[in-house]
């Protein structure tokens, strides 16, 4: 279950029924595809990890870098060239290592942009509703 899951839950103070639903909507509407995992993903991102470290330069959250990595060979291997991610270090390292990723600044508040998200469902539901009496 994605992490985004439990975001949904906490922020809409939903049950997980509803919230299974919402996301499902989410998925369908954003048309998202969640990327497979392989094992050589994670030994891509090790090597790539211990690359970064090797060459001395400093990252701030370094318990979470290895995900990073990870995410970096992964997002490589589906040809996506785009992330969104408010994480300077890893803005920096794609540079640096001329990974052929553009790392996009979000709203610092994901919280904001799941309800603003939902808000603007529930504005669209409530209309369609009245309508249709």
């Amino acid at each position: 279950m994605p992490h985004c899951f439990f975001d949904i839950i906490k922020i809409l103070k939903v049950n997980c029924e509803e919230a299974t639903e919402k996301f499902e909507e989410l998925k369908k509407d954003i048309s998202l595809n969640i990327l497979e995992f392989k094992e050589e993903d994670y030994i891509a991102g090790r090597n790539f990890f211990n690359e970064v470290l090797s060459s001395g330069m400093k990252i701030k959250k370094i318990n979470t870098f290895l995900i990073d990595c990870v995410n970096i060979c992964i997002l490589l291997r589906n040809k996506i060239q785009v992330f969104f991610s408010n994480d300077e270090d890893l803005k920096k390292v794609c540079k640096r290592f001329n990974k052929n990723i553009e790392v996009i600044s979000i709203a610092e508040s994901n919280e904001k942009v799941i309800k603003n998200f939902f808000r603007q469902k529930q504005k669209y539901w409530k209309k369609g509703q009245k309508s249709k009496r």
